[in-house]
C-alpha cells in the first residue's frame, strides 16, 4: 500500500486503516509537511530588446519550518521564444531568478513557471517591443563633404515620472 500527501501550504495529518478478513484494523497516521512555492518579479513589464531582464525571486520552503526542500526546483520559461531564465534550478529557500528578454517584433507575454514535483508557481511577464526611428533633415544632402544634415530622435515616450506639481 502507497500512501501519497495531497498537495498542500498546510501541515496535516492522515490515518490509513488496514483489514483483511475480519482481523482486526490497525491503524498508521502520517504528517505531512505543507510547501510554500511562490515566484514573484521585480517588474511584470520588460523590454523586448535581447538584454532587458526582470528579477523574479523563487521562494521553496516547507511552510512551518521555513528549511528549504530537500531537492531541486526546476524553473522554466514558456515559450522559450520569448527569452531564457537563469539559473533554471534552485534548491535554497529564497533564489533570485532572472529572466532576460528576446528581441520581439510585436508585444507579447511569456509565463516562468517553477516546479517541484507536482507544485508548481507561476507568473506572466508582459514584453513590450522597442522601435528606434531617427528623422534627418533635410534626408538627402550633396556628397561635398560640407553638407550637412539635422538627425532628431523621435519624441520620448512619457513615463510620469519627473512632473512637477502646479502650486
Amino acid at each position: 500500500m502507497t500512501y501519497t500527501a495531497p498537495a498542500s501550504t498546510t501541515d496535516g495529518t492522515a490515518t490509513v486503516t488496514a483489514s483483511y478478513k475480519g482481523l482486526t484494523a490497525v491503524s498508521s497516521t502520517i504528517t505531512y509537511k505543507g510547501i510554500t512555492l511562490t515566484l514573484s518579479p521585480s517588474t511584470a513589464t520588460v523590454d523586448a530588446d535581447g538584454q532587458s531582464t526582470s528579477s523574479l525571486t523563487l521562494t521553496a520552503k516547507y511552510t512551518t519550518a521555513g528549511t528549504a526542500l530537500p531537492s531541486s526546483t526546476a524553473v522554466a520559461v514558456s515559450p522559450v521564444s520569448v527569452g531564457s531564465v537563469s539559473p533554471t534550478s534552485a534548491s535554497a529557500v529564497t533564489t533570485t531568478v532572472t529572466f532576460t528578454a528576446a528581441a520581439q517584433t510585436a508585444n507579447t507575454s511569456g509565463t516562468v513557471t517553477a516546479t517541484y514535483k507536482g507544485l508548481t508557481a507561476s507568473t506572466t511577464l508582459t514584453l513590450r517591443t522597442v522601435s528606434l526611428s531617427l528623422s534627418p533633415s533635410p534626408s538627402s544632402i550633396p556628397a561635398d563633404g560640407v553638407g550637412t544634415s539635422a538627425i532628431s530622435p523621435p519624441p520620448r515616450r512619457r513615463t510620469g515620472r519627473g512632473r512637477r506639481r502646479a502650486r
